[in-house]
């Protein structure tokens, strides 16, 4: 993910990544976790993209 600049510069960029263990090897355990690393990341996302864009509109 990255936050760029009218034109087009990079402002700052970070990998997301999480991991969320599954209870077995099976679609509807993999699915529940899968949904919860999905909402870390997005939930991190956010956060990430709302400080680092206030962070270039106050330069």
């Amino acid at each position: 993910m990255s936050v760029t600049s009218a034109g087009g510069g990079v402002l700052a960029e970070r990998i997301f990544e999480a991991r969320v263990r599954a209870a077995d090897n099976r679609v509807s355990d993999i699915v529940p976790a899968y949904d919860k690393a999905v909402a870390e990341v997005l939930g991190e996302i956010v956060a990430w993209t709302s400080e680092n864009a206030k962070a270039t509109t106050a330069s």
